[in-house]
Order: C-alpha cells, then structure tokens, then sequence
C-alpha cells in the first residue's frame, strides 16, 4: 500500500490480516472474518486490547473476528467497517438479526410480563433474532422476551404510523396512566375519546377501562402523576379551586343517564361554558376575560402566515400545506 493507512480501517495488525488485503499489506496470515454477534448491551471497539475506546457497538450488532488472543477478538464492524479489538466475552455466534429497537430504548424480560426483572437493557437500533410473536410480545433466540411495538423487522426503517398500544399490559401493571396532549390538538375531550378507544382495544374490545377510569386519566391521575395530588385532580376542600364548567343543556350532552359517560364519549370544546384556574375566572360564559381574544387569534394567524412565507422564500422546495391558497 502506498501511503499512511488509517489503522481505524485496516483490518490488518501485522500477525494477521483481512483475506482481501493479501498482496497489499504484510502479514503472517490473511483470513476470512468469522462473523460473531454483540451479545452485550454495548460493547467497546478499543484501539488496542484493553486500550482506549474508539466507538461502541450495539446489541446484535456483526463483528468479523480475524483472530483471538488473551480474551481480545481483533476484526472488524460490519456496519461501516471499523477496525479494532472486542472483548471476546461479549461476542457469540448466532442467526442474522430479523429485527431492530425502534423505540429510545427497550428491555429484555425473561418471560412475556412488563413486571419481571428485565434480563437486559437494549438502546435504540439494537438488533435481535425474533423466532415467535404473540401479538404482544416477540420472542428471541436467546429465550427472551421484548414488547412487539418496540421493534421493526429489519430493512423497515418506519419510526411513526399506528402501532399496538400495550395499555392493557400497562394498566393491569399497576401502572397510573395520564392523558395529555401533542401539538396538533390541545382538547383533552379528544384524548379521552382516543385513549377510550386505544385502551379498549389493548383488552380487545368491550368497556373496560370505563368512563371513570378514562375521566381519572385527564384529572386524578394527571395530578398524581407530577405528585400534586394533594391540591390538585378533583374538588375537594383543601384543594385549588380549578373547575371547567361544561353547558348540559346542548344536544351533545342530552339525555344525561350517566354524567360521566356523557363528558367522556361526547364532549367537546364547544359544551365548555365557564373555567376557573385557582378562584379566578379565565373564561366566563363562553368569553375569554384574561386576554383579547379576537386579537391573539389574529397575531397567531399571522405569525404562522409569516413563518411559512419566509420558509417557502428560504427553502422552495419545500412545498405547502396541502390546500393552502395564500402562499
């Protein structure tokens, strides 16, 4: 070779080297890389056996092994060819991955049961062998088990679009749930209506988790939630007078025969007639009293009209919200 080579990408050490640099570089031996597996959480590439730490690999990850010595495997990474030396502990022989951890982070539980003590802990983009699914959970090779909506079959690089919610898992865990909201809407009589229909369907259909349940998640459980429930999640004496009055005198809310299943599966922002946050009246018979409304609606619909005129200037590739006519 002509030229510095970069050790981090030259999977050769004097001793032995990659079959395919046989006649490029000196060497007592030129191999093929036996393909192992990370079977740790995370594994070091070290620049040298108990050196320092180049890069890491994750769980599942292939390492081609060129040689062992004193416990050390020298190889390389599949991924993107990395060159160094792996605890050998940390590697074995095993099936290609046929899925990948496509949540933050994810556990392996020794049985298909969110409350044992997981065997494992596995980051974002680790790798595994699933050898059976069960609509909840998948199975690995090593005997493990791993929540099903955590993975992606490998080649699937999809992070978003629905997915099965274990909320029957999580609630029947013990587990206090609360509904918020995201950016594209902030009605919580939505979330009770989505989280209705998403946890129904964990159990597979029928009425549990009742009306209640689902009204405790926007209120009881939201407050225990950030550990204010001492003053805040329900009317009682002692507790912060924060009230949202709703209008039972609107079709969307007659006949009342439960009042509670009446909020949850039909309520809406419209039936909202009066708030109070800590005694004070924010909203009052339908009028907003701690702002000008009329002109907040018309600053933000300018400011958006603005930021996406100066984005669509910037960046014209970028095309528009469907449907838009102003731009």
């Amino acid at each position: 070779m002509t030229g510095p080579a970069d050790r981090r990408t030259l999977a050769a050490n004097g001793r032995v080297a990659h079959a395919d640099l046989a006649g490029r570089v000196a060497a007592e031996r030129f191999v093929t890389p036996e393909w192992l597996r990370v079977t740790a959480t995370l594994a070091d590439l070290r620049a040298a056996p108990g050196g320092p730490r180049d890069r890491q690999l994750l769980y599942g990850a292939r390492f081609g092994v060129l040689e062992q010595r004193d416990g050390w495997a020298f190889g390389l990474a599949a991924d993107d060819g990395y060159v160094g030396h792996v605890a050998v502990a940390a590697l074995a022989a095993g099936a290609a991955a046929t899925h990948w951890v496509a949540a933050p982070a994810t556990h392996v539980y020794p049985a298909p049961d969110l409350r044992r003590e997981p065997l494992l802990a596995l980051s974002f983009g680790a790798r595994l062998t699933v050898v059976a699914e069960d609509g909840r959970h998948a199975r690995t090779d090593g005997g493990g088990f791993v929540p099903l909506v955590h993975l992606r079959r490998v080649g699937d690089s999809s992070r978003r679009g629905p997915h099965r919610v274990l909320a029957a898992a999580i609630r029947d865990a013990g587990v206090n749930i609360a509904f918020g909201t995201d950016n594209m809407t902030e009605d919580m009589f939505q979330a009770m209506h989505v989280g209705s229909v998403v946890h129904r369907g964990s159990y597979g259909g029928g009425v549990r988790p009742g009306p209640q349940a689902i009204l405790d998640a926007v209120t009881r459980n939201g407050a225990a939630s950030i550990g204010r429930l001492a003053d805040l999640g329900s009317v009682e004496p002692g507790k912060k007078a924060d009230l949202t009055i709703l209008d039972l005198d609107t079709p969307a809310m007659r006949p009342v025969i439960s009042l509670v299943s009446n909020i949850v599966h039909y309520g809406h922002p419209g039936v909202v007639h009066s708030v109070m946050v800590d005694g004070t009246f924010l909203l009052e018979d339908r009028r907003v009293l701690c702002m000008d409304e009329a002109g907040a609606l018309d600053e933000a619909e300018a400011a958006a009209r603005s930021a996406w005129r100066r984005l669509h200037r910037d960046s014209p590739d970028i095309e528009p919200p469907q449907g838009c006519r102003w731009l």
